[in-house]
């Protein structure tokens, strides 16, 4: 993501990307907390409600803080159970699912299968540190819209975002981008 300091070349969880330098963010005073949800300041400011799941706190911390600056409403859940706890709440909107791959108590695929039932409609990214081939096949049928692999420009995440939201179904969304609709892999 570069927002940060690079510290180690995984995701800190043993999980990512074979440990090439400066691949991992890392921003300091990360939250401890199961999960930490805020709205943007501002009213109306608010784009998009954006749920996150994903174990590492830094990278949690780091993509938080980037997307609140952007003026989404963003909610962060370190598990499933607590992302499909999360959706399972009276008055809970979720336009955008970004999930990690990897998660201490399963698997993003199965997350997006279980949260497209719950939330729907739904859209999502999967956000790994894993990209082969068959990585990318799971996440499309899983009903990932794009996988990003890990790291991940911030810029590169934003464009993501207004690609997927552009084609979401019943949301209000920003303009498209000229090349919209794909599923696609960010490297």
């Amino acid at each position: 993501m570069n927002a940060g300091t690079s510290n180690s070349g995984g995701d800190g969880n043993g999980h990512g990307n074979g440990g090439r330098a400066g691949e991992a963010t890392s921003i300091t005073g990360a939250s401890q907390s199961p999960a930490f949800s805020n709205v943007a300041a501002g009213a109306g400011k608010s784009r998009h409600h954006i749920l996150i799941v994903e174990d590492h706190d830094d990278t949690a911390r780091a993509i938080y803080k980037l997307l609140m600056k952007e003026g989404h409403s963003v909610r962060v859940e370190r598990t499933i159970g607590g992302a499909i706890a999360h959706c399972q709440a009276p008055g809970t909107q979720v336009d955008l699912l970004i999930a990690d791959i990897t998660l201490p108590d399963g698997d993003g695929w199965a997350l997006m299968r279980k949260l497209t039932e719950i939330c729907s409609p739904l859209v999502g990214i999967a956000f790994s540190g894993h990209g082969m081939p068959d990585d990318l096949h799971k996440s499309k049928l899983a009903g990932f819209s794009e996988h990003l692999t890990k790291p991940v420009l911030f810029q590169d995440l934003l464009s993501a975002i207004r690609r997927v939201m552009a084609t979401a179904p019943s949301r209000v969304s920003p303009p498209p981008l000229a090349d919209s609709g794909n599923f696609r892999q960010q490297a």
